[in-house]
């Protein structure tokens, strides 16, 4: 989402969603599509895991309807989250966040397989298949060294803090 505006970001309705939405290639005031030609795709922005993204999405939609939420093209943001990886001692890219999604959500039984095709936008259920394994988080997590782990339960305590507030974490060497 390389121009992501602000006016994407759209805030709970009475009468229509009780959550956050992100609306994707909006039909009305652009020509671009998604990658299969959709258009006017909406992603609910909800997780059990993450309460305080509520705060987030409200900060991040302030200011001019047209303006970038994120200033950075995509990738300036590979390449740091790629640098940020590999100095905490991962491989691993941003892309990956969606593909693991599924897996998360089915782990914890947040939404069904129906609702995480929708969610991933994905049309065919192969596609789905194909990226949720949710048996595999467990095998990647004793993949992590005991440091890891516990450094990476701390910060999921802590990010409400990071991005709400603006605190750092401390960042410990992690190596393996």
């Amino acid at each position: 989402m390389p121009s992501l505006q602000r006016r994407s970001l759209l805030p709970p309705a009475r009468g229509g969603l009780a959550k956050w939405s992100l609306h994707l290639f909006p039909s009305r005031t652009t020509v671009a599509r998604s990658k299969t030609g959709e258009a006017d795709d909406t992603v609910v922005m909800d997780s059990s895991r993450t309460p305080w993204l509520d705060h987030v999405l409200k900060h991040l939609s302030q200011g001019p309807p047209e303006e970038r939420i994120f200033p950075w093209e995509y990738s300036q943001f590979y390449q740091m989250f790629v640098q940020a990886a590999a100095a905490l001692g991962f491989k691993m890219a941003p892309y990956q966040g969606r593909h693991s999604g599924i897996s998360i959500d089915r782990a914890h039984r947040e939404r069904s397989l129906d609702e995480c095709m929708k969610r991933g936008r994905w049309k065919a259920p192969k596609s789905v298949a194909r990226y949720e394994k949710a048996g595999r988080l467990n095998d990647a997590w004793r993949e992590l060294s005991a440091a890891q782990q516990d450094h990476a339960l701390y910060c999921e305590r802590q990010l409400e803090e990071c991005l709400v507030r603006g605190r750092p974490l401390p960042m410990p060497p992690l190596r393996p």
